[in-house]
């Protein structure tokens, strides 16, 4: 996958935009729920969990998911660390003939 930089003083922001629509399908259309755990050097640990409601209502559906990481920046104990919790809640409203509303809290 190839991405371009827009030319513009936000670069980085857009681009970072961009690539969370590609991997981002949105809400699914049956209710679910996932995790992840990842392990590694330097302490790294990541923690990921995604609940999806499915549909309800008339076309309504959501999800949220939550995510938290850590990781010593060099091998040694008094370095620095970098340490990362977050949350997303996105609700889509689909109306049919490809229109929807979708409104996200992060």
């Amino acid at each position: 996958m190839c991405l371009r930089l827009p030319r513009n003083r936000h670069a980085s922001r857009t681009s970072a935009r961009r690539l969370h629509r590609l991997q981002d399908p949105g809400p699914e259309p049956h209710g679910g729920r996932r995790g992840e755990i990842s392990l590694g050097n330097y302490g790294y640990n990541r923690q990921f969990f995604r609940y999806d409601t499915g549909e309800f209502g008339r076309g309504t559906r959501a999800y949220f998911d939550a995510s938290r990481s850590y990781v010593r920046t060099w091998p040694n104990d008094q370095s620095g660390r970098s340490e990362r919790t977050h949350a997303d809640l996105r609700v889509l409203q689909d109306f049919g003939s490809g229109n929807s509303l979708r409104g996200t809290i992060s």
